[in-house]
């Protein structure tokens, strides 16, 4: 799975999710995802690579035929 999104610890102690394409903090529904704890801010990567990859066709493996 590519990976476009990663989790940071910024030097107030906040947990944020960044675009590690643009640097910036990526938002989910609206809102930055930041000042999460490391546990819920380890997920949400996952869930916004997850998203990522559903909406890139490129990433979307072949399907296998019998």
């Amino acid at each position: 799975m590519r990976i476009r999104y990663d989790m940071k610890k910024l030097p107030n102690g906040q947990w944020c999710v960044y675009d590690i394409f643009t640097g910036t903090v990526a938002r989910h529904n609206g809102s930055k995802v930041i000042g999460l704890n490391i546990t819920e801010t380890d997920q949400m990567v996952d869930l916004l690579n997850e998203q990522d990859a559903e909406t890139c066709p490129a990433l979307k493996p072949e399907p296998t035929y019998h």
